[in-house]
């Protein structure tokens, strides 16, 4: 269940956004996984400040929602979990993404995320490390697309900044999950290529992005920043035999 108030904020977000980059339809914000990137670079003058005005505040919420709704439909595919986004307190506000159910989460245990407070946490993180998927901490510079590493936790249920459980999981233990967390970004990958260059096969080929181009996040236990990636790219034009 996803609390209306929740899903409102979302379309609000992106539909200010859209209409403000009208005229640059390839940075519509659609739902779709790669437009988390797109987050990143409006919520990135937020990274300088100290504090966090009301315009900034409401930003931030909009984001939660957006990149809420994507775990949610993540997370509803996990075998036998059940979950919500609600909102949460009276002064300040918040989006509380919560599951229960399923292999890890006994009767009455939850697995829950603030969802603002993950955003702010992540534009507070840059020149320093901060756990950000299973186990794994990275160094965040400035220039850095903080918002999607942080998302790709929440996204995929190992989030250290959540409370339970999951949030003490490795990547193996975890294993299922991700696969079917990778199925749906993929899978919203080739929806957001395909939107933007029709007619371009090998973007709009979920072999290319599953799993390894969406999970785990680039620079979680690889000896360099992308090498992951890069096999799975090299790996894929080698299975096209492209040149």
């Amino acid at each position: 269940m996803i609390d209306s108030v929740v899903r409102d904020e979302a379309k609000k977000f992106a539909g200010f956004w859209n209409a403000v980059l009208i005229d640059y339809p390839e940075l519509k914000l659609d739902g779709t996984w790669p437009s988390i990137g797109i987050i990143d670079k409006i919520l990135f003058p937020l990274r300088a400040k100290e504090r966090f005005d009301k315009t900034d505040t409401e930003f931030i919420k909009g984001a939660a929602a957006y990149i809420g709704i994507l775990a949610y439909h993540c997370w509803s595919t996990y075998k036998d979990v059940s979950c919500e986004i609600i909102k949460v307190g009276d002064g300040v506000e918040d989006y509380l993404l919560r599951a229960s159910g399923g292999e890890f989460l006994k009767d009455q245990e939850f697995f829950s995320i603030l969802l603002c407070r993950s955003i702010e946490t992540a534009l507070k993180s840059a020149n320093k490390p901060i756990a950000f998927f299973a186990d794994g901490s990275r160094y965040f510079t400035f220039e850095d697309n903080i918002i999607s590493s942080i998302a790709s936790g929440i996204v995929s249920g190992l989030c250290p900044q959540g409370q339970g459980k999951w949030s003490k999981l490795g990547q193996k233990e975890f294993e299922i999950n991700l696969i079917k967390s990778a199925d749906v970004m993929a899978q919203s990958s080739v929806e957001f290529y395909s939107s933007r260059y029709a007619g371009e096969e090998h973007g709009s080929d979920l072999q290319l992005y599953f799993p390894h181009l969406v999970l785990p996040p680039i620079k979680f236990n690889e000896p360099h920043l992308g090498s992951r990636a890069t096999a799975a790219l090299a790996n894929y034009c080698i299975s096209k035999k492209l040149s």
